[in-house]
């Protein structure tokens, strides 16, 4: 790991991983393809991802200031 000397909140970390992963582009997919589910045609949404992490709907909303959130139950 480089030497930075900055501080990186958990809100901003939130923030981060919401923002390399809100695109258009087929690497989502790409990367979550090994956990994809026959049964139901699915895979893991970045909420799934952020809810394994322990980050909580509130905290995601407050982080991303985003509403139209499908966070899994």
């Amino acid at each position: 790991m480089n030497d930075w000397n900055g501080v990186l909140t958990r809100q901003n970390a939130i923030r981060l991983i919401d923002r390399v992963t809100d695109r258009d582009d087929p690497f989502w997919e790409y990367l979550v393809e090994d956990f994809y589910n026959e049964d139901d045609d699915t895979m893991p949404s970045i909420y799934n991802v952020l809810d394994a992490l322990g980050v909580t709907e509130d905290e995601y909303i407050r982080a991303t200031g985003v509403n139209n959130v499908k966070w899994p139950e």
